[in-house]
């Protein structure tokens, strides 16, 4: 995968969006498609505003993540067929190391947040998007 991303490249990308396309929701045709290059741009975007600690830890548990499923499955996680990864990915989420667990919540939580940042998402949430007030509200207070 080519990315146009600073903090996703290569395998980040790839592993990246592979979680991503797993916890998102894909509601059928027309759908925002949870796994795309915008998911990546979003979750990118995200990113800028945290410390560099914070990038440095994500980038380790993206390797840590996707080369652990080499020991369960004798392949890399974006390499895995669907229905493995989503074994994997709920092995994570119930493990009784807290670090796991913390390790899941902490990709799935930057899937979800990328994904439902993005305005083509609200619809499949009844979501409107942002109330702005009309010039009209905004003379009278004038």
């Amino acid at each position: 995968m080519t990315s146009t991303s600073a903090f996703f490249a290569g395998s980040r990308a790839a592993t990246f969006l592979a979680v991503a396309g797993r916890v998102a929701p894909d509601e059928g045709p027309g759908a925002p498609g949870p796994g795309s290059e915008l998911t990546l741009q979003a979750a990118e975007h995200f990113l800028q505003g945290q410390e560099e600690t914070v990038r440095a830890k994500l980038g380790v548990l993206l390797k840590v993540f996707e080369w652990g499923a080499l020991l369960f499955f004798g392949s890399r996680f974006t390499r895995l067929p669907a229905a493995k990864q989503d074994v994997y990915l709920h092995a994570w989420e119930l493990s009784q190391v807290q670090a796991f667990r913390f390790g899941f919540s902490s990709l799935r939580n930057l899937a979800l947040l990328a994904f439902y940042t993005r305005p083509e998402s609200w619809p499949m949430i009844g979501y409107p998007g942002p109330v702005l007030e009309s010039p009209a509200v905004d003379k009278g207070r004038r």
